[in-house]
């Protein structure tokens, strides 16, 4: 999946941070610190508007921020979720090491691969607290992205990756 280089954006841009997801450039700004001047992109993430990140443009590629998946992508990663195994790994302190890793690297087809495995495994029993946890922020990541990605609401797909797990099971 190929990432442009963010210090090209402009105003109005979305991008995607690593922890808020996707996030709309309302400005660029200049502060200035300890006397020098720095550029910042200031950002408010689509799913929380009561929220605004200064990041500052010579540090993006070093927090994660990063450009959204191409929409031929994010259909890639929709269209491969029928043929995902489901393997749960079943020692707690390695699932959650395991899957920690997986929500919080840029790989959308693992993360896709891994909700899977958490809504199969969850329809048989229920998951734990700090599965659970692990789940919603993966679903909130992907799904944002996703969605940005395809044009879509969040809510819209949502209900559209839901429907694939589901008859993929």
């Amino acid at each position: 999946m190929k990432r442009e280089n963010l210090s090209t954006h402009q105003v109005g841009d979305t991008v995607i941070h690593p922890r808020h997801g996707g996030c709309i450039i309302n400005s660029i700004t200049s502060r200035k610190i300890d006397g020098i001047s720095e550029s910042f992109y200031k950002l408010m993430p689509i799913n929380d508007a009561s929220i605004t990140l200064l990041i500052p443009i010579r540090l993006v590629s070093k927090i994660g921020l990063r450009n959204v998946i191409s929409s031929k992508d994010a259909q890639n990663i929709l269209l491969s979720i029928p043929t995902m195994d489901t393997t749960w790994i079943k020692e707690s302190i390695e699932r959650k090491r395991t899957y920690s890793s997986i929500v919080h690297n840029d790989n959308l087809m693992e993360l896709a691969h891994l909700i899977k495995i958490f809504v199969v495994y969850g329809a048989e029993q229920k998951i734990s607290n700090v599965d659970q946890t692990i789940l919603n922020f993966g679903k909130k990541k992907l799904i944002s992205e996703l969605a940005i990605s395809l044009e879509k609401t969040y809510d819209n797909m949502d209900t559209i990756f839901s429907n694939i797990i589901e008859k993929s099971m």
